[in-house]
C-alpha cells in the first residue's frame, strides 16, 4: 500500500515509463518503498550514495536526466543543488498518504527501463549502465530454476538477507528475489554489515534462508564461528560472488556451513544484469586451485569463450567471455560509441536484434564444461568487489594543481590481494604531498577509488610508442604509509592491534599514528579487524570508533576504554 500510494504521487509528478528517478535513502523499509513506488509508477531509478563526493553525484544526476530526486530532509542537504527537483517524503507525507492505495495504470512493457546503475568509467566519468524490466524477471526466474526460490508445499518462505549497497545492482536482486517468490527481505542495519558477530546472530535470528555476498565478508563471518566454536545457521543458500573467492577461504567457509546448505559462487557483471553463472562447491569436490571456478550458465544465459574474430574457442584455450540472453542490459546512458563496442550483435543468435556483452574477462572452458576465470583483458580492476575503472582516478588525480601526470595501476598487497597504487609526477615547483593528494582524491571519486599507496615520481616510464609503461612502474615498498611518519607501538595493546592490522591489510610497518583508511583499509578489512579485536581483547569496535579515531593509538584507547568500563561494571556487580 505504502509504496502504490507512493507510485501514485511519483505518476502525479509525470513519472512513467522512460522516466527516470533518483533515489537517496537510508537503509531500510523507505528505501524499498522508494524503488517499489517507482518501479509500480513505470519509471526507472538510479541509486544515490550520499556519502559520495557531491561532484559525482551531481553528474550522476545531470547524465541520468532525472525528473525528480526521492529523499528525506536530512539527506537532501547533502545533495548538491541544481534543476532536478526534490521530493522529500517528509514534506510530502500528508500529501502521499492521500493517494489511493492501488497500483496506476502505466503501460509499461518488458523492454521499459528498471533502473539505471553507474559504474567506474574509463574516460574519467562514471557510465549508467540500463537494465530492462525483461532482463531484472529473468535473473529471478533463472534464480528460482536453480535454487527453488517459491517455497515447497509446507515449506517456509524465504527469508532474503540483504547487505549489499543500495548502489549496487546486487540491492534489487535480493529485494526481487526475495518479495516476487512470496518471502521476506531482511536489510541488514548498516553497523551490523561491518560486525561479523553482529552478523552471524542476525542470520539466526532473523532466520536467514538465503544469502548473496562478497567472499570477504562471508570469510569473516566463517572467522566469527570459528572463534565462538559454533557453525553459520541452516540456510538453504549462501552465494559467495563479485570478487575473486580463493579455494582456503572457501574451504574455511564449508567447514562452518550446515550439510543441507547449498554454498555456491557466482560470476556477473552490471551489464548482464547481476549473475550470469554459478558452481556449486562442496569440500569433495573443491578444486585444488587458487581461486574457485565461476562454473556454468544460469538457465536462459549464454556464455561464449571467443578469439578476436568472435571464433569459440578450445576446452583449455584463454579466450574473451561474451554474455548473451535475455539478462543483457540496453546498454550505457548516453555512451552510444561505448554500447556499440561492447554489446555486439550475436552471430550465434535466431532472435532479431540479439546481442552479446563483450565483459572485457578472460576465462577458459574446464573439461566438464565449467568455466574459470582468468583475468582482465583490459585495465579494469576489481578491489573487493568494487569494479573501478583506473583512468577514472587518473583523471581525478591528475587535475590536482601540483601533479604533472598520473597513472594508477593494480598492484599486490602482502597477502595476495589486489590493492591500487597511485603513480604522480609533481609540476615544477610543487612538492610530492601524499595527504593533499589523497584528500583530493576523497572530494572527487568514492572512497573505495583511493589508491591504497601514492608513489612519487621523476616521469612516467613509457614504451616506444610513446604509451605509458604500465609493466615498467616501480613495486611500491610493502611498508609504504603514504607519507606518515613512522611511529612505533609504544604499548602492549597498541603493538597487538598493529599485528592485527598487519595481517588484515597486508602490510608490513604499521606505526602507532598510521591511519586505516589511508592504508587502504577498506569496509570489509575493518569487520575482519573487527572480529580479531574482538577474539583478542573480548570488545566489539563500531564503524564509529573506526571513523572517530582511526590510527591505531586512537583505536588502542578505545578498546582500553571498553575494557576499563566493563571491568568497572563487573566489579559493581
Amino acid at each position: 500500500e505504502r509504496a502504490n500510494r507512493l507510485a501514485q504521487h511519483l505518476a502525479a509528478h509525470g513519472v512513467g515509463p522512460g522516466a527516470v528517478v533518483a533515489i537517496c535513502l537510508e537503509r531500510g523499509v523507505e528505501l524499498a518503498v522508494a524503488v517499489l513506488a517507482v518501479l509500480k509508477a513505470g519509471g526507472a531509478y538510479v541509486p544515490l550514495d550520499a556519502t559520495h563526493p557531491a561532484d559525482r553525484l551531481a553528474y550522476v544526476l545531470s547524465d541520468s536526466g532525472a525528473a525528480l530526486v526521492v529523499t528525506r530532509d536530512a539527506l537532501a542537504a547533502r545533495l548538491p543543488g541544481g534543476e532536478v527537483p526534490v521530493l522529500s517524503l517528509d514534506a510530502e507525507a500528508d500529501r502521499i498518504a492521500a493517494r489511493p492505495a492501488w497500483m496506476p495504470e502505466t503501460g509499461v512493457t518488458p523492454r521499459d527501463l528498471a533502473y539505471v546503475i553507474y559504474t567506474s568509467g574509463s574516460t574519467g566519468r562514471p557510465k549508467g549502465v540500463q537494465i530492462e524490466h525483461v532482463s531484472v524477471v529473468h535473473g529471478a526466474a533463472s534464480w528460482d530454476a536453480g535454487y527453488g526460490l517459491a517455497p515447497e508445499p509446507g515449506q517456509e518462505p524465504l527469508r532474503q538477507l540483504n547487505v549489499a549497497s543500495f548502489s549496487f545492482d546486487v540491492f534489487v536482486s535480493d529485494l526481487v528475489h526475495a518479495l516476487c517468490h512470496g518471502g521476506t527481505l531482511v536489510i541488514a542495519p548498516a553497523g551490523t554489515v561491518a560486525d561479523p558477530g553482529r552478523l552471524l546472530d542476525l542470520l539466526a535470528e532473523a532466520r536467514i534462508t538465503h544469502l548473496d555476498t562478497v567472499p570477504a565478508l562471508l570469510t569473516a563471518v566463517a572467522e566469527e564461528a570459528e572463534r565462538r566454536g559454533t557453525h553459520l545457521p541452516e540456510l538453504r543458500v549462501l552465494a559467495g560472488g563479485a570478487d575473486l573467492w580463493r579455494s582456503d577461504d572457501c574451504r574455511r567457509l564449508l567447514a562452518r556451513t550446515a550439510p543441507s546448505t547449498t554454498v555456491v559462487n557466482g560470476y556477473g557483471v552490471t551489464e548482464a544484469t547481476v549473475e550470469s553463472c554459478v558452481h556449486p562447491v562442496r569440500p569433495d569436490t573443491l578444486p585444488d586451485t587458487p581461486g574457485v571456478p565461476i562454473g556454468h550458465p544460469h538457465p536462459g544465459v549464454r556464455m561464449y569463450l571467443l578469439d578476436s574474430a568472435l571464433r569459440p574457442v578450445p576446452v583449455g584455450v584463454t579466450g574473451d567471455l561474451y554474455i548473451g540472453g535475455p539478462g543483457v542490459g540496453r546498454g550505457y546512458r548516453n555512451r552510444p560509441g561505448l554500447t556499440a563496442l561492447r554489446f555486439v550483435a550475436d552471430p550465434f543468435g535466431t532472435e532479431p536484434g540479439a546481442r552479446l556483452y563483450l565483459t572485457g574477462d578472460r576465462a577458459r572452458y574446464l573439461p566438464d564444461g565449467g568455466v574459470e576465470f582468468g583475468g582482465r583483458a583490459d585495465q579494469q580492476v576489481k578491489v573487493r568487489g568494487f569494479r573501478v575503472e583506473p583512468g577514472e582516478i587518473e583523471t581525478a588525480l591528475s587535475s590536482h594543481p601540483a601533479v604533472a601526470a598520473a597513472v594508477v595501476a593494480p598492484g599486490r598487497d602482502a597477502r595476495g590481494d589486489t590493492r591500487l597504487v597511485g603513480y604522480a609526477v609533481p609540476r615544477p615547483g610543487h612538492s610530492f604531498d601524499p595527504a593533499a593528494l589523497r584528500a583530493h582524491l576523497k572530494s572527487l571519486v568514492p572512497a573505495y577509488m583511493v589508491p591504497a599507496v601514492l608513489v612519487e615520481l621523476d616521469a612516467l616510464p613509457l614504451s616506444s610508442n610513446g604509451k605509458v609503461d604500465r609493466r615498467a612502474l616501480p613495486e611500491p615498498d610493502p611498508a609504504e604509509r603514504g607519507g606518515t611518519p613512522y611511529v612505533a607501538p609504544r604499548t602492549p595493546g597498541e603493538e597487538a592491534l598493529a599485528g592485527i592490522w598487519q595481517d588484515v591489510l597486508g602490510r608490513e610497518g604499521v606505526g602507532a599514528e598510521d591511519d586505516f583508511f589511508d592504508l587502504g583499509g577498506s569496509s570489509v578489512q575493518l569487520l575482519q579487524v573487527t572480529s580479531r579485536v574482538r577474539a583478542a581483547f573480548g570488545v566489539t569496535l563500531t564503524v564509529r570508533d573506526f571513523y572517530d579515531a582511526p590510527t591505531v593509538a586512537g583505536l588502542t584507547a578505545a578498546v582500553e576504554e571498553q575494557v576499563l568500563r566493563e571491568l568497572e561494571a563487573a566489579m559493581r556487580q
